[in-house]
């Protein structure tokens, strides 16, 4: 009879998982309590973006909710053969209440993804047991998000898996815990290098179509615009007087702009009463004055705008169980039936008359009726309905969570700025619902924007015949604005890197990187102009004609970001971290080298002697066997070979004088690399040893009595 021996660490780890899973399946759902913890099928919204709704599924990665829909608002069907085994799909769903809690994220389908492709690895490597995970695994998994799924948020899938590892080490729910670290890198070259086609084609993505700004702004200027239009424009206007997100705008108080005037100069502006969507606590967010009238216009209009919405909100605050009537038709109140002329008179105002066949009213009430599951008490041209169930019908259109808007700021939808009658925003010329509010959403506004493939919809561009240089169609995101008003400043050099924070409402100024969108062309045409030089050709125009600032000099121009070198003029921002290679400019890619500089000329010549001499101490001592010397010989070769690369660019007669270089290098982190010096190496011990040969063998100790297999010399 052969025992299973199963490790204390094993059985040690499967306890805790399951204590784990147990103490998260109590909390419900998100820990909330709301929603069961065993359904496969988790609500999101009031979990991840204000407005924001649908479900997470834990299933398979193959899984596609819409191939098993049930419903508009419900959650799709889930086959069985789709979900995840019983153990692994409860670890992710208390792993999710875990990390919902500890670690809150807007990412919550990131991290989802991210234990998808942990499950993966697991079933790859022969197991769905959860406590099993190790750092093959995890390298696995990287190998799946990376090369398998080809996915270009793969750095961020891959961080996700860093935070789920850390977890389940600090829950002690994995046999071996080991220090791990996503081999992914987490920022892509074409974010780094601020140079050449890629980063212009990247730029371009990420900023908006100059002849799009320009559409909408005349477009805001016309008064004769129609609701769509109009709205949109206010919006956009708005979110070019300061870098806003969408949602915080769409979720914004209604007296929005808060008026302030300088005491000692009388400058008169105005603030946006601001609250980030992303943790940054509130603030008044200051506009820029030049841009004082066009944030007042776009308010004053939205305001107009939506005023109707929140009279309608604020009415049903105080009849929440009664339908809103305009006066004109408070007599239907008394009556127990109503024919389809006086539905249409509820739902689209006016009065009570003939149903208009060439825009289709009549087919528009059947179709409400219908989607909304009104019974008709008489069918056929003269079909009736009784006044309560219309009323009903339009009671379950009020919002979730009614009169309350916004849980976090408690701001109800009567307060709200973007709250509009129901579907205004598509029916405004062949009518809308009149007697129920709706809050605008996102969707809206990007479709105004932006039309999507497979969409018979017009844009505000498409509508009034605006097109780009090139006679297509234009095309703008909201979240273009927020990068271009961040590249803006930044080119500008009006704001510290804080302020920018600050400006956009970020909680931390290492977030501005993703913003920053200004090229190496850019940073030196600002030295450029700052340092008095004028060339229409390339920077620093006739660099033999230029005399060079000394560095005691220095301090006295405005602070700018370039520091002189002893090679040429460095880009570190230091405002952003300290710099990891002092004196050794030659391997950093933010080192910039004007060609015909006489200066970077002779230190040049003056470094690679030096190197070659090095060098080939070096390399005599590698011959002599001396401890050390082949490492040195490694340093010194690769240091002469970046020496002679820009050597031999100075020397090329076919770059012509004034030329910037800098060289296409991949700059190394001395931190991360000291990091990664410091990690103490570990022997993975395998989960299924049986036997204490195993161990033995495993820690190579010879048993007692064994025959060595090299018996000593004596």
């Amino acid at each position: 009879m052969t025992t299973m021996l199963i490790p204390r660490a094993t059985q040690d780890a499967n306890a805790n998982l399951d204590a784990f899973i147990t103490k998260k399946r109590a909390m419900g759902a998100w820990g909330k309590g709301e929603f069961p913890f065993d359904d496969d099928a988790w609500p999101l919204e009031g979990v991840i973006n204000k407005g924001v709704k649908g479900f997470l599924y834990f299933a398979r990665r193959s899984y596609n909710p819409r191939r098993y829909s049930v419903g508009y608002g419900k959650a799709s069907f889930i086959p069985d053969n789709q979900l995840h085994p019983d153990l692994f799909r409860n670890f992710a769903k208390a792993m999710q209440v875990h990390l919902y809690l500890t670690r809150p994220t807007t990412g919550i389908k990131t991290r989802n993804a991210a234990l998808d492709a942990l499950f993966e690895a697991l079933e790859a490597s022969g197991a769905t047991d959860p406590s099993e995970v190790s750092i093959s695994v995890l390298d696995k998994a990287c190998e799946i998000i990376q090369h398998e799924w080809r996915l270009e948020s793969a750095p961020r899938l891959s961080s996700q898996l860093e935070v789920i590892w850390q977890a389940m080490v600090s829950n002690e729910l994995v046999t071996m815990p080991e220090y791990w670290a996503s081999p992914i890198q987490q920022s892509k070259s074409s974010d780094r290098i601020r140079l050449g086609p890629a980063f212009d084609a990247l730029r371009a993505k990420k900023l908006p179509n100059p002849r799009a700004i320009e559409a909408c702004a005349e477009l805001f200027q016309r008064d004769d615009t129609d609701f769509c239009t109009t709205f949109v424009t206010s919006i956009v206007a708005l979110m070019l007087c300061s870098p806003d997100r969408s949602i915080e705008l769409l979720y914004s108080q209604a007296d929005l702009l808060s008026p302030w005037t300088d005491p000692e100069t009388g400058e008169q502006g105005v603030s946006k009463r601001w609250r980030p969507a992303k943790g940054a606590p509130p603030l008044l967010k200051n506009v820029v004055p030049s841009m004082r009238e066009i944030a007042v216009r776009a308010h004053d209009r939205l305001y107009r705008l939506t005023e109707p919405g929140r009279e309608l909100a604020l009415w049903y605050e105080a009849n929440p169980n009664r339908i809103y009537l305009p006066s004109h038709l408070e007599y239907l109140r008394h009556q127990t039936i109503l024919n389809r002329r006086e539905v249409r008179a509820i739902l689209y105002g006016g009065e009570v008359r003939m149903l208009d066949k060439y825009h289709q009213e009549g087919k528009r009430v059947a179709k409400f009726l219908r989607d909304n599951h009104v019974p008709c008490l008489q069918r056929g041209v003269n079909s009736t309905v009784a006044f309560a169930d219309i009323e009903q019908s339009i009671l379950r259109l009020l919002p979730k969570g009614f009169p309350v808007m916004d849980a976090k700021t408690n701001m109800k939808y009567s307060e709200a700025l973007c709250v509009i009658r129901n579907q205004e925003f598509a029916g405004y010329k062949t009518g809308f619902i009149q007697v129920m509010f709706q809050t605008v959403t996102y969707s809206m506004i990007a479709s105004a924007l932006k039309v999507q493939s497979g969409s018979r919809g017009l844009s505000i561009f498409d509508q009034h015949g605006y097109k780009d240089d090139h006679g297509g169609a234009l095309s703008l995101t909201t979240h273009q604005m927020r990068h271009y008003l961040n590249t803006l400043v930044r080119r500008e050099g009006v704001l510290t890197e804080q302020e920018i924070a600050l400006w956009s409402g970020r909680k931390s100024v290492s977030q501005n990187a993703v913003y920053d969108h200004v090229s190496v062309d850019d940073k030196l045409h600002k030295l450029e102009v700052r340092l008095g030089f004028h060339s229409d050709t390339h920077p620093f125009g006739n660099i033999n004609n230029r005399i060079f600032i000394r560095r005691d000099q220095f301090g006295a121009v405005e602070k700018i970001t370039a520091h002189l070198s002893f090679l040429g003029y460095c880009l570190h921002d230091y405002m952003q971290a300290p710099c990891q290679f002092h004196e050794n400019c030659i391997q950093c890619s933010e080192m910039i080298c004007i060609k015909g500089d006489e200066r970077t000329r002779s230190a040049l010549e003056i470094l690679y002697a030096d190197s070659l001499a090095l060098t080939e101490a070096a390399r005599r001592d590698c011959d002599s066997e001396m401890l050390g010397a082949a490492e040195w010989f490694r340093v010194h070769s690769q240091r002469e070979g970046f020496l002679k690369n820009l050597k031999d660019i100075f020397d090329s007669a076919e770059i012509q004088d004034g030329t910037p270089i800098r060289l296409n290098i991949s700059t190394p982190n001395r931190i991360r690399d000291a990091m990664a010096r410091r990690v103490i190496p570990i022997k993975p011990v395998s989960a299924g040893i049986k036997s204490m040969e195993e161990i033995t063998s495993l820690l190579a100790v010879t048993p007692r009595g064994a025959k060595k297999e090299f018996p000593d010399d004596n």
